[in-house]
């Protein structure tokens, strides 16, 4: 072995891998302001398109979301699991080459149908088939979509977060920038947004291009010769998991949507208008359910320590800990954002989703439930029982749909969002099932967060009143925290306070005159 493919990660190369400290801290800079980006793009969005656009959108950007993973069989995805290993053995450019190869194929085959039957698959997304432009500007921009995520699965393998977080920067303020550069032209179309959205992806991955050719190169020249059955014989069992799962999570988080368009009974204009109205809804939901999967994603590899270690117990408490963290700190979040809710709807957005508003309360609801689900999936991680997730997924999805054609018809979008409820509540119920089969106690404080989102749906207020008497365990039968956990958070609240009671000391002792 050479010593090139025996250092992959030393300081004279050009693609260094960021330390675990490092990457945390470059990822979580980037990620909250690409998250509040993001977060003003939406309620720009909301505020240019009308209610039809911006439901054309919303299944657009589902479609792209759904279709991207889907297109290359899972095997971007697998880049985080084998890719150190193929280098390690000398056989990174020989791995790459045939998964790219075996990736592209049936990416560019997807694309190419999805133009080829453009307006069949109008109407089978939008309900009309008159849509078949913006069909073709989704073909594009999949394409895009496809290469970068592709470099970002890549980038993320070899440790080198530091260009992951620029490529998704990068990406966001261009998107942001390119669609209301657009918009200001007078073109307040979905089309528009689509466009903006391939063409920030597409130079997002061109960006990266420099550090991917530098990686070609850094290879060794000649390399162990790599068997066709034993590369696919490992990769793709774990591939189709992975395929399985992005499918069953795509489905599940846009089911309801394409339900609301195929057996809502209203004509393709008026689903549409609804779906846009849902959009309204799920800016704000959105942007927390991003932050509950980054403190998912951070907070794997610490369990996974513990786990490796042999200290299981040790890891239920603290993942039981931090899910009702979470919980608390969320709900609180949600409350404030109930309260604030005329301010967002009828200011920010202009009054115009009225029924988005009203919705508002259950969107939350579902993802506070969303998050506890993420942040909980950590055992079935570290458990090693990934394919328990799938079955989570399936059951919510289950629910979802059958609740769906039920409300539907019935109650409008009122029924859409309750049923998505109830499928996000049997999918987190899923999880801890599983969770606790493979050992893991679930405890009154865990069943009291998964209540406390349900009191949002009584009102801001209610929802206040229970989470103080849930925070405070003056009711044992209600209370979140276990006694020793409540000692655990009085520990940190005195050490948190004594880091910087200095500086406050030091601030209040300056002169008035100085200040």
């Amino acid at each position: 072995m050479s010593v090139e493919a025996a250092e992959p990660a030393r300081s004279s190369s050009s693609l260094r891998a960021n330390s675990l400290a490092e990457g945390v801290l470059i990822l979580f800079a980037l990620t909250i302001v690409q998250r509040m980006v993001g977060f003003v793009r939406g309620v720009l969005f909301c505020r240019y398109l009308d209610a039809e656009q911006l439901g054309r959108w919303d299944l657009s950007l589902s479609f792209l979301m759904l279709a991207a993973p889907v297109a290359v069989l899972g095997l971007p995805a697998c880049f985080g699991r084998y890719v150190e290993a193929y280098r390690l053995s000398g056989q990174l450019r020989t791995f790459l080459r045939r998964t790219s190869l075996a990736g592209i194929v049936p990416a560019l085959v997807c694309c190419a149908l999805t133009a080829a039957f453009a307006a069949d698959v109008a109407d089978l997304l939008f309900g009309t088939r008159d849509a078949a432009a913006l069909v073709h500007a989704m073909s594009a921009g999949l394409t895009a979509f496809i290469t970068f995520n592709y470099l970002t699965c890549l980038f993320t393998a070899l440790r080198s977060s530091r260009i992951v977080s620029y490529m998704q920067f990068s990406n966001s303020l261009l998107f942001a920038g390119v669609s209301l550069a657009l918009f200001g032209c007078g073109y307040v179309r979905a089309e528009a947004a689509v466009a903006a959205f391939g063409i920030a992806c597409l130079a997002s991955s061109l960006f990266a291009v420099g550090w991917l050719v530098a990686l070609w190169r850094e290879l060794p020249p000649t390399e162990a010769s790599l068997e066709h059955r034993s590369l696919w014989s490992r990769l793709m069992p774990f591939a189709f998991w992975i395929w399985i799962t992005n499918w069953l999570t795509n489905l599940f988080e846009i089911a309801d949507r394409y339900l609301i368009v195929h057996y809502g009974g209203l004509s393709s204009h008026d689903a549409l208008a609804l779906v846009g109205q849902y959009h309204s809804a799920r800016v704000v939901p959105f942007l927390m359910i991003g932050l509950a999967d980054m403190l998912a994603t951070l907070l794997t590899p610490h369990l996974a320590g513990d786990w490796e270690a042999g200290r299981r117990e040790a890891v239920a408490a603290r993942l039981r800990f931090v899910v009702k963290l979470f919980g608390l700190a969320f709900q609180t979040g949600a409350i404030v954002l109930l309260l604030a809710a005329p301010l967002f709807f009828q200011t920010a957005l202009e009054d115009k989703f009225g029924f988005g508003e009203a919705i508002f309360p259950w969107t939350l609801a579902c993802a506070l439930w969303t998050g506890l689900s993420m942040v909980s999936q950590n055992w079935l991680w570290c458990a090693e029982r990934t394919r328990l997730v799938c079955v989570a997924l399936f059951v919510g999805l289950s629910v979802s749909v059958g609740l769906n054609l039920l409300l539907l018809p019935k109650f409008g979008l009122q029924g859409v969002v309750a049923a998505s409820a109830v499928a996000k509540l049997a999918a987190l119920g899923a999880i801890w099932t599983s969770c606790r089969l493979l050992g893991m106690r679930i405890d009154n404080g865990l069943l009291v967060a998964a209540v406390l989102p349900g009191m949002l749906l009584v009102g801001p207020w209610t929802a206040l009143t229970a989470t103080m008497i849930a925070a405070s365990g003056r009711l044992r039968q209600t209370a979140l925290f276990t006694d020793d956990e409540q000692r655990r958070l009085r520990i940190a609240a005195t050490a948190f306070g004594a880091r910087f009671r200095p500086w406050i000391e030091r601030f209040g002792s300056r002169p008035a005159a100085s200040r």
